[in-house]
């Protein structure tokens, strides 16, 4: 039996990667349009992180020349359904990919070859399962049973990610000692965005569960109080604080105002509706009002306390929006 999968490459590359990579199958045909919003790049990303990691899976390219042309969509998606027709040819379609103009005609052409709804489905990544309807649109579920890693959620985006670091101070070390006992896939810290030598972005930490993907900024920031130190340093954008021994922004809501833009667009751009940001903060200072406002309303996690914030994340995970945490094997007896 051959499993064919057919798909439409979109600027979503998620929906994709999840379809392949929990139905597993030998084919997927891919439709889409190379000259049209990079999405020629987006089919490479898909193919190369597959194949790195399910190198059995094969990929036909079915290119078209206008994203809105319907027609064209149905004529090659009736082509590939009579030339692929044998009983040994399984098909699904993934639903959740590509415009309703492109979508449309795919679902039309399987359901004038299929009575079996069941061929198409759709991938919910904020529920962690994909569905299937039946004729009277009642749905079957199918958990996920795989998952992604932080370097290929972002090459899947045609990003590079480096991973490995070490964390710059205890907060952060505590922060990476808390998120460990959770189930996520993978979690690293001091992970940097690069373009080429460049770093974009650099994070504290990042993770990845059910092929969501968690940002982590932190920040010890405290209240500089010594004048002298405070005149010394009147024309740095930094003063030193004798307490923490540490040299701090004078403007801290600047420095906070910085870690937000960061957080909300990489959520913005790799997240989309179900990354989750978040943002701790162990230090005497308080953000402004204006900032905690902006953070409501990125829908960002604020956190702020002394060291014991990173533990509040999981006393009750589920309240944040974070994984369980790993379940505890047992220690096998001896026969």
């Amino acid at each position: 039996m051959t499993t064919r999968l057919l798909t439409i490459i979109s600027g979503q590359p998620l929906p994709n990667y999840i379809a392949i990579n929990e139905i597993r199958p030998d084919v997927v045909h891919c439709i889409y349009t190379p000259q049209h919003g990079g999405m020629k790049k987006r089919f490479e990303d898909l193919k190369e992180v597959v194949q790195r990691n399910i190198p059995d899976v094969r990929f036909e390219a079915h290119p078209i020349d206008n994203a809105y042309d319907s027609k064209g969509v149905w004529d090659l998606t009736v082509n590939l359904l009579t030339q692929h027709n044998n009983e040994d040819d399984d098909w699904m379609l993934n639903r959740s990919a590509g415009t309703e103009q492109m979508r449309g005609p795919l679902v039309a052409a399987f359901d004038n070859f299929y009575d079996d709804t069941l061929r198409g489905f759709f991938v919910e990544t904020d529920h962690h399962r994909i569905s299937q309807m039946d004729e009277n649109w009642t749905p079957t579920y199918h958990p996920f049973l795989h998952d992604i890693g932080i370097q290929d959620y972002f090459a899947l985006h045609g990003q590079t990610v480096t991973i490995g670091g070490t964390p710059d101070n205890n907060f952060e070390q505590r922060l990476l000692s808390e998120l460990q006992k959770l189930d996520f896939s993978e979690v690293m810290p001091d992970c940097k965005w690069m373009a080429k030598s460049e770093i974009l972005a650099q994070y504290d930490t990042l993770a990845t569960y059910k092929y969501q993907l968690f940002t982590f900024e932190v920040k010890q920031i405290e209240n500089a109080t010594t004048t002298d130190l405070l005149d010394k340093f009147k024309d740095s954008e930094f003063v030193y604080d004798a307490k923490t021994r540490n040299f701090v922004h004078k403007d801290k809501n600047k420095v906070l105002v910085h870690d937000i833009e960061k957080l909300a667009y990489t959520r913005a751009i790799f997240g989309g509706p179900t990354g989750k940001a978040y943002w701790l903060m162990n230090g005497s200072f308080q953000p402004s009002a204006s900032i905690q406002e902006r953070m409501k309303r990125l829908n960002i996690n604020s956190l702020i306390g002394g060291y014991t914030v990173a533990k509040e994340l999981i006393k009750d995970p589920n309240k944040y929006g974070l994984p369980p945490l790993k379940r505890k094997t047992s220690k096998s007896q001896p026969i």
